[in-house]
């Protein structure tokens, strides 16, 4: 099952939506930018998006661990997955059923990060896409855009799933997170069968480039290989 989802396709849902309602694709425009860069990600979703699509952000306290200070952490906890799962809810994802799309104006990655935390919490494949080429790939494509704040028709419940569905679920047991003692003993030189690939830039891996955010440490974990995302 692939993890994208073209622009056609996806317009083609939108027009002939399955049903009933609650199984029509819900779209969540993801898009986040580094503080410094000084963009308001919520006002551009306002000034064009997606028809239908509501805006998700990865920072926000519902979406991430409530454990600890670093940003954009995946929800562990029962109690960071249920609160994840009402805020999903209200953006009118249904626990089992339909389709659920992120994209972002520019990039992918915190489309990516949706998606992976959706499957992380027990998502099934077939149920998580990324829009192939985000809004820009949508706007190349000759295909509308809305403007203004989304109204979300139906709160669905937080998912919380009937009795005998997948239940949502903390990443640790998804085969899609290792844990920091797993990256520690690879750093170490324990990587038998294992490879690290850092997404980051490549000054960033060698450290030879300043780091976005105050108080991050440049270079990389020893053994790591890097392919940045943006090639």
């Amino acid at each position: 099952t692939t993890a994208l989802i073209s622009p056609a396709a996806l317009f083609s849902l939108l027009q002939a939506p399955a049903s009933p309602a609650a199984t029509a694709p819900v779209i969540l425009d993801a898009s986040w930018y580094q503080p410094f860069m000084k963009r308001d990600a919520p006002a551009e979703f306002r000034a064009a998006h997606v028809p239908t699509a509501r805006f998700l952000s990865i920072d926000d306290p519902a979406f991430t661990a409530a454990d600890t200070a670093l940003p954009h952490m995946l929800p562990s906890s029962a109690d960071d997955v249920a609160r994840a799962g009402r805020l999903l809810g209200r953006l009118g994802v249904h626990p089992t059923e339909g389709i659920v799309v992120a994209y972002a104006k520019d990039g992918f990655v915190a489309s990516a990060r949706v998606w992976w935390a959706l499957r992380a919490m027990g998502f099934p494949a077939r149920r998580v896409k990324v829009l192939d080429g985000g809004l820009a790939a949508w706007v190349a494509a000759g295909l509308p855009v809305e403007s203004g704040a989304v109204d979300v028709p139906e709160d669905v419940g937080g998912l919380e799933p009937p009795v005998g569905s997948p239940e949502l679920r903390s990443g640790a047991g998804s085969g899609l997170v290792v844990g920091l003692e797993d990256v520690l003993k690879f750093g170490k030189g324990d990587r038998e069968g294992v490879v690290v690939i850092d997404t980051r830039s490549k000054g960033r891996f060698h450290g030879t480039e300043p780091e976005p955010r105050p108080g991050l440490v440049g270079g990389h974990v020893p053994g790591s290989v890097v392919v940045p995302y943006t090639e």
